[in-house]
């Protein structure tokens, strides 16, 4: 009866603890709690021998682990790039050493927007402290990959790298959500390796026995294969660069000098190609090729790149016909050159403009042979 009075006690407390929403994890599972009563009586005068009553409980293990994502917004990727990584951090809130399995899974987006892809294959690194993802082996990086958190101790919080590469067909502004979850499971060296033992039932059978919580903060006295588990959800957004391209060619002079001028031989014809950026994200190294036409000739240092088809706009830079490496031909970002394959134009960088499109325009000019 004593014991039974003590175990519901203890369940009282647990679930208390429970609703306090588990700040540390408390006194370690295990531990053996024990006090003594005594009484002291006389029989007559004279004093008699002091009788005691002693009670002793095992403190039970009371499961929890949490997983909180650290972003408060999307984590931009590029399509096509790889180990790209989330931040989550797991936290062993039992009062007892634990082993925390991981599992990330493709979700809805938790920011409110719509889910359009899933990723891959996940991996997971521990993050060595500094929040930047840095994976590898060695002092200052995230180490290898891992399947598992082993051996947490309680309260112990660990920073997680959920990291999937990004598939190359995604456009701008699409969403792939990620949950993970963390399981937890019997931390012991006989199983720890291959593979995870699930926390004991609450049969009554074992000198420490397990309660838990479950995401909702509800009281839990069984569980099943898995144990219990927490999880939160983070999301990648995808910044693009969306290019369009449009080439045009006007007749601005004839042999004639005619007002309306025609694309007569000895005509100068001018053409114009525009690139547009209306992504999420910079186009990098933006490189256009245009082959000169045949029965035309390429009008020598004619090459101007502006950010409109607007040839005699003082700010057009023009550019000379060499063949030195458009990546650092110039200083200004931008460079031409003319060779036997054509015109080459680059600019190194065309800015993000969903809102404002961003604009490139190359131009040169030739004559009708």
């Amino acid at each position: 009866m004593k014991r039974n009075s003590i175990r519901l006690l203890t369940a009282a407390l647990l679930l208390a603890s429970a609703q306090q929403a588990f700040a540390a994890a408390g006194t370690t599972a295990g531990v053996s709690i024990g006090n003594t009563a005594n009484v002291n009586y006389k029989v007559g005068t004279v004093d008699q021998t002091q009788q005691t009553g002693t009670a002793t409980f095992v403190v039970d293990r009371l499961l929890n682990v949490t997983v909180s994502q650290d972003g408060s917004t999307y984590t931009l990727v590029s399509p096509g790039a790889t180990a790209q990584a989330l931040k989550f951090t797991v936290t062993n809130n039992t009062n007892d050493q634990m082993d925390i399995g991981l599992l990330a899974t493709n979700d809805a987006d938790p920011y409110g927007g719509t889910d359009n892809f899933d990723v891959g294959t996940f991996t997971y690194y521990i993050d060595d402290g500094d929040g930047v993802f840095e994976p590898g082996v060695g002092a200052g990086l995230d180490g290898a990959a891992v399947t598992f958190l082993d051996e947490r101790t309680p309260d112990q919080a660990t920073g997680v790298w959920v990291v999937a590469n990004i598939p190359a067909d995604e456009a701008d502004g699409n969403i792939a959500g990620v949950k993970l979850t963390a399981t937890l499971h019997d931390s012991t060296a006989a199983t720890a390796a291959a593979g995870f033992e699930a926390p004991d039932a609450a049969d009554g059978a074992v000198a420490t026995e397990d309660t838990g919580v479950d995401v909702a903060g509800t009281v839990q006295n069984v569980f099943g294969l898995l144990g219990p588990v927490g999880f939160d959800s983070d999301a990648y957004k995808v910044a693009g660069a969306t290019i369009a391209v449009a080439k045009i060619a006007t007749v601005i002079s004839d042999p004639l000098a005619s007002a309306n001028p025609k694309a007569v031989p000895g005509a100068v014809i001018e053409y114009c190609i525009t690139v547009t950026n209306t992504g999420g994200t910079a186009a990098l190294n933006v490189k256009i090729d245009d082959a000169i036409p045949a029965n035309t000739t390429y009008v020598t240092d004619s090459i101007k790149v502006y950010s409109a088809c607007d040839y005699a706009n003082a700010g057009a830079s023009v550019e000379d016909d060499d063949v030195i490496d458009e990546a650092t031909d110039e200083t200004d970002g931008i460079s031409g050159s003319k060779d036997g394959t054509g015109v080459h134009t680059q600019v190194s960088s065309l800015a993000a403009g969903n809102v404002t499109p961003q604009v490139t325009a190359t131009m040169f000019h030739v004559t009708v042979n």
